[in-house]
């Protein structure tokens, strides 16, 4: 005989089928629902359910248990809102902009200093055309007016980059009235002054250029630094980037600075010959059909007036016609920003 409390079972048995087929076809993608499944699944099909409570009391209690689920996903979810928006990331959004902004000025020194390299501009010197610009450093002296001589006999023009020599203002005049280029050297020509800073680099070259300007009645806006762009005795006579900060100068301020691709070997610690320094010269040839040619004309050095005839001839046997430097004319620079251009 079928007792009562089998028949509840069995009761219970089609109630909870019925239920699980409804939960599972009917809302099968609700997680509310796919809970109680789960919950009546481990609740009563791994075990029998208790005799004492009556389907409603299983399905209350079923209720309860999802909405305290719920709530508990409620508050979860609440919580990693607040944390997102209670965590200190305002804080380190400021230390980042900090930190950016210190990366920003070392990008800068990137930008402005570690790409600067060799530039050519060809300036006024069109393609084919064969020239040479001979460049006279570190006078005026007693060698001078000799180098003025002969350039006379040839009737070529040059360039002088000067510094300031007491008693020699007739010289200044005379390489001005001969139609040769003057330009600034500075005054001093001391490396660990003028490149211990740039403040003292701006006041030497500044006092040279007013110089100049009494003298002459020109102002130059050629220069050539002493030793050149890349020299390692000025990079080693104080501030940091010396050399890329007198070139960032120069260029905001409208002048125009030239290195060389030629060299008489005539400041050289170790002595040379005249045949070396004319060879020295004249092999660059074969690599530039524009040449930038630096010698100097300081007191010592009177053995580069012995060998420039020769210089001017060899040039002149292989198609080189002279020039003098100015603002337009064919450049080599060792240190340039390479995003700068001439206008």
């Amino acid at each position: 005989m079928i007792t009562r409390k089998a028949k509840e079972i069995a009761v219970f048995g089609m109630v909870l089928t019925t239920l699980l087929n409804f939960f599972s076809f009917g809302y099968a993608w609700s997680n509310p629902l796919n809970d109680a499944v789960n919950l009546i699944k481990e609740s009563y099909v791994k075990s029998e359910p208790k005799p004492d409570k009556t389907l409603y009391d299983l399905v209350n209690e079923l209720k309860q248990s999802l909405d305290k689920k719920t709530e508990q996903k409620k508050e979860e979810s609440s919580v990693k809102i607040d944390k997102k928006i209670d965590e200190p990331v305002y804080e380190k959004e400021k230390i980042t902009q900090s930190e950016q902004k210190e990366l920003e000025s070392e990008v800068t020194v990137a930008k402005d200093y570690s790409e600067y390299k060799r530039r050519v501009f060809m300036g006024n010197v069109n393609p084919g055309e064969k020239v040479a610009y001979l460049t006279f450093d570190d006078g005026p002296s007693q060698n001078t007016p000799r180098v003025l001589e002969i350039l006379e006999n040839y009737g070529i023009k040059a360039t002088f980059f000067v510094n300031y020599r007491k008693g020699a203002e007739n010289i200044y005049k005379r390489i001005v009235s001969e139609g040769h280029s003057i330009g600034n050297h500075t005054k001093t020509h001391n490396y660990s002054s003028i490149y211990s800073s740039l403040d003292n680099f701006l006041s030497d070259f500044k006092e040279m250029e007013n110089i100049l300007y009494d003298i002459t009645g020109k102002k130059p806006n050629i220069a050539r630094l002493p030793g050149g762009t890349d020299n390692n005795i000025g990079k080693k006579c104080g501030e940091e980037f010396i050399m890329y900060k007198i070139v960032d100068w120069l260029n905001d301020n409208n002048y125009k600075f030239f290195d060389w691709n030629s060299y008489a070997l005539d400041a050289e610690s170790e002595p040379v010959t005249k045949d070396q320094m004319v060879e020295n010269v004249l092999k660059k040839m074969e690599k530039n059909h524009v040449m930038l040619v630096l010698m100097h004309d300081s007191k010592p050095k009177e053995k580069t007036v012995d060998v420039l005839p020769s210089i001017i001839e060899g040039l002149i046997k292989n198609g080189y016609e002279f020039r003098a430097l100015n603002e337009n004319s064919y450049t080599v620079q060792f240190y340039q920003d390479p995003n700068f251009e001439y206008n």
